[in-house]
């Protein structure tokens, strides 16, 4: 007969395991296709469409007994052909040998295709990946489901892994992240995670990160090629989106115990990781517009800018470095004799934030930022970023009005103007 511990983590008693699965799941993204939960224990709990969850998920979420020492990892490692592998790692407390001998049956079980109701499994993402399809264009799937999971000590670690096809949009050597997360009324199927959850989101093998708009910022920037985002956190529709450019050398990842993929320091990878690093702060110190993100982002990796303090910012560069940087390009009055010598001045000439500011006067000191886009065919991520680093320069205002940003001149008021 099976112990109490796998009964309960099946779902039959519900007292602790499974309870926290779901309870995990609830508040983010992991609610059952049926009737996602997004409510926190102990809250009303209803679904998306805004109906009464089941009296089963209630029944979890309010029960007493819960294992506080559950920790979710949600870890989405890209593919340089824009696929993405799942992993989701969850961690139960094993009190005593009959436990640990309970979850390595369990395991087993879900291995051999046993239908053990975990609270979750591949079909929970199958709705979010028809709404993505939706969204983006690209054809997606669901597909290659496994279960794996592992006793070490008093933890048992359970992983559902699969690929989740066309997460990312590729365009020969480069692949834009951040569409996927959209739905067709333009909302977001992952609209935060809980205090227990994390994301990780790790670039393909051989690919270096060339532009990324991050409205909800990771943990620790960008480490090992990987952006880490810890609960409790809430997602906009466009919060994230990131740009990645291929390298042209592959680069192996390992796994660690922190979930998180990192390069194998051996032999020649070491040689490798060092090169990597060098390539992808040149191209980023050698674009204006990315130095400030790549201070805060990539703290220690650019020399000559500056020295890093005890939490590895970036100390601000001397004044003389700055200059061509910060200062505003100097307005000079307009005659007839220069008005058409400047109206014919090739754009290809203008570095970006010229070419911004240029479309910005064209357009009476105003435009949104979605025009700005479609005006210069940058992806999102460029124009975001970019546009966030002028305005810490105070070379533009930008003012968030809704689900649209409004940028302006710093001389112009954008609440003036609903452009």
């Amino acid at each position: 007969m099976k112990s109490v511990f796998y009964r309960e983590i099946t779902g039959i008693y519900m007292r602790v395991p499974a309870a926290l699965l779901v309870v995990s799941l609830t508040c983010a993204l992991l609610a059952v296709a049926a009737g996602g939960v997004v409510a926190a224990p102990g809250d009303q709990s209803v679904d998306f469409d805004g109906s009464p969850a089941s009296e089963s998920l209630q029944t979890v979420q309010e029960t007493e007994e819960v294992n506080e020492s559950v920790r979710q990892t949600l870890q989405i490692q890209l593919t340089g052909d824009g696929h993405a592998e799942w992993t989701v790692t969850t961690e139960y407390e094993l009190e005593d040998d009959d436990d640990r001998e309970s979850f390595e049956q369990l395991v087993e079980d879900l291995q051999d295709g046993a239908d053990d109701d975990v609270g979750y499994s591949a079909d929970t993402f199958r709705p979010y990946a028809a709404e993505a399809s939706t969204a983006t264009g690209r054809d997606m799937e669901i597909r290659d489901e496994a279960w794996d999971g592992t006793v070490e000590d008093d933890t048992g670690t359970l992983r559902l892994s699969f690929t989740w096809t066309n997460f990312a949009a590729v365009d020969g050597d480069r692949t834009e992240l951040g569409d996927v997360f959209q739905t067709p009324d333009d909302e977001t199927w992952l609209p935060d995670l809980n205090d227990e959850q994390r994301l990780v989101i790790v670039a393909p093998d051989g690919y270096a990160v060339d532009g990324f708009s991050l409205d909800a910022p990771p943990d620790d920037g960008f480490e090992d090629r990987s952006a880490q985002w810890t609960g409790p956190v809430s997602f906009e529709p466009n919060d994230i989106q990131i740009s990645y450019v291929q390298t042209g050398g592959p680069q192996t990842p390992a796994t660690g115990d922190n979930g998180l993929s990192s390069m194998a320091l051996i032999g020649g990878g070491i040689g490798l990781l060092v090169l990597v690093v060098l390539v992808a702060a040149v191209v980023l110190v050698n674009r204006p517009e990315k130095r400030d993100q790549v201070e805060n982002l990539l703290p220690g990796v650019i020399t000559g800018v500056g020295e890093t303090d005890d939490e590895g910012v970036a100390d601000s560069p001397p004044d003389e470095a700055r200059v061509q940087r910060d200062e505003p390009p100097v307005a000079t009055e307009n005659t007839d004799d220069t008005t058409g010598e400047e109206e014919e001045v090739d754009p290809d000439l203008l570095s970006d934030e010229e070419r911004v500011l240029r479309l910005i006067e064209q357009n009476g000191g105003r435009m949104k930022q979605a025009n700005i886009v479609t005006e210069t065919g940058w992806s999102n991520a460029k124009v975001s970023q970019l546009l966030s680093a002028m305005d810490e320069e105070d070379r533009i205002n930008k003012l968030r009005i809704g689900r649209e940003n409004l940028i302006s001149l710093p001389d112009m008021d954008p609440a003036d103007s609903e452009q």
